[in-house]
């Protein structure tokens, strides 16, 4: 649902709340409210605008939450997302490790670390990160499916320190003579669900690319997370989002921690 109100957003220019797909449940319902939305005047629209990237950089709301219940969890990993895929054929390691890197040095925010300062959290974007790819070859082992998914389940318990990047890992589990486990951990801080899938298809791009000897052929990346935590600063300021914040205060004035 978040998937498709964020591209009619991109597309048409408007916002439109998640709850609209269910209230409107068929295309032509759908395409009636939002034609509706098009001529009417909406406050909430406004360009996200680049920002620099260096120095101490804002975090955005959602990661301010995750960030201070960070600090309050006994548990480091409640915040990790794992995401396995399952290879079969033959991979190309040293290919694959490079494809990483320059996953990393395409996204701010896998190059990103959280530091604080009188309590308050701030991100910094390093230039240079430097990654490599764990190997594992279980071949040898008597169930290498279910030792890779131990190994995985080790992993995953592992925690991150915020301070140093990067806040991904990549490990490669070989089980067979041509089938392979490839294991992503990210910390939610810098990725969600939705980044998955992004991260998969384009590590597969330079991966081919790679594989081809061509030059990588993916769009330019205009805006990066530290440009919404920007944005989301400026839009609390303005009389609408003040006029939210009142809102929320009243309703949660009487209500017990």
């Amino acid at each position: 649902a978040t998937q498709v109100i964020s591209r009619i957003a991109c597309i048409f220019h408007v916002s439109m709340p998640i709850r609209s797909l269910f209230q409107f449940p068929t295309v032509k319902l759908l395409a009636q409210n939002l034609e509706q939305r098009l001529y009417q005047s909406d406050p909430e629209v406004q360009v996200i605008e680049s920002h620099q990237k260096t120095g101490k950089l804002p975090l955005s709301p959602s990661q301010k939450r995750v960030w201070f219940l960070e600090q309050l969890l006994p548990i480091k990993h409640v915040y990790h997302l794992p995401y396995v895929l399952k290879v079969t054929g033959e991979i190309d390691k040293h290919g694959i490790e490079i494809a990483f890197q320059k996953l990393v040095e395409r996204h701010p925010s896998f190059r990103t670390t959280f530091l604080e300062e009188d309590g308050i959290a701030y991100q910094i974007v390093s230039d240079d990160v430097k990654v490599c790819m764990e190997q594992l070859d279980l071949r040898a082992a008597s169930d290498p499916n279910e030792e890779a998914k131990r190994d995985i389940a080790r992993e995953v318990e592992i925690p991150f320190c915020l301070h140093s990047s990067p806040l991904i890992r990549m490990k490669l589990y070989q089980v067979s003579s041509n089938e392979f486990y490839l294991f992503f951990l990210m910390h939610h801080l810098i990725a969600d669900g939705w980044s998955l899938s992004i991260l998969s298809r384009e590590l597969f791009h330079f991966y081919e690319n790679f594989l081809l000897d061509q030059e990588p052929s993916l769009p330019e990346l205009i805006l990066a997370p530290s440009d919404l935590a920007y944005h989301l600063e400026a839009v609390s300021q303005t009389d609408l989002g003040k006029e939210h914040l009142n809102y929320w205060k009243e309703k949660l004035a009487n209500v017990t921690p």
